[in-house]
């Protein structure tokens, strides 16, 4: 279930030669922006009416900008809140997917989840990584998809991984092999490089 923001837009594949203060002197052509998150290749803006929302998919869904063709679509928040979620699911049949494309929306993950099994219960898409880093690292997205038939979870994560979602190969994790994969990510890629560094 989705509780959809009818003021808030989410925009993907953008040009990494987009700064913030340019998104936002375009779609304010359509109306008022009240909050603008940019987060490099994607960003969320919320307008102070419903109309300029609605304007601004029209608009800019598809519009060429900076060398890329922009993805506008409103905004549903469907994580998090368990007030949005059923509690007949458990979420450990839970799998998480990285290597995702820019242009992924949660219907793109949902689509793809049910092609190991029907009993999809959850899908999402949200931003892994905010901005560049201290070791240089760009925002990324990361999928979610939760099922209720421990089979097609585990169908998933032997079907899943390594198959092509909008052209690109994705990785497809358990909970503890996504918790460890991070871990190795976050701390273990420094470590090595420093390690590459001193034997020069």
């Amino acid at each position: 279930m989705s509780n959809r923001n009818p003021r808030k837009v989410y925009v993907s594949n953008i040009s990494r030669d987009v700064r913030e203060r340019d998104l936002g002197h375009l779609f304010d052509e359509v109306g008022k922006i009240s909050k603008l998150q940019f987060k490099n290749r994607f960003a969320f803006i919320e307008y102070e009416r419903n109309r300029d929302c609605d304007d601004a998919v029209h608009k800019f869904d598809g519009f060429y900008f900076r060398g890329r063709r922009l993805r506008v679509e409103q905004y549903c928040y469907r994580g998090g809140d368990r007030k949005y979620r059923s509690d007949n699911y458990s979420n450990d049949f839970r799998v998480y997917i990285t290597n995702l494309d820019s242009m992924t929306s949660w219907q793109d993950l949902k689509d793809f989840g049910r092609t190991a099994g029907k009993s999809v219960t959850f899908a999402d898409v949200r931003v892994s990584r905010d901005g560049d880093d201290d070791n240089g690292h760009k925002s990324e997205l990361e999928g979610i998809v939760e099922y209720s038939d421990i089979r097609d979870y585990e169908n998933a994560l032997k079907e899943l991984d390594g198959a092509r979602l909008n052209g690109v190969r994705v990785k497809v994790y358990s909970k503890s092999s996504y918790d460890r994969n991070k871990f190795a990510d976050d701390g273990g890629r420094s470590r090595s490089r420093s390690r590459s560094r001193d034997r020069r």
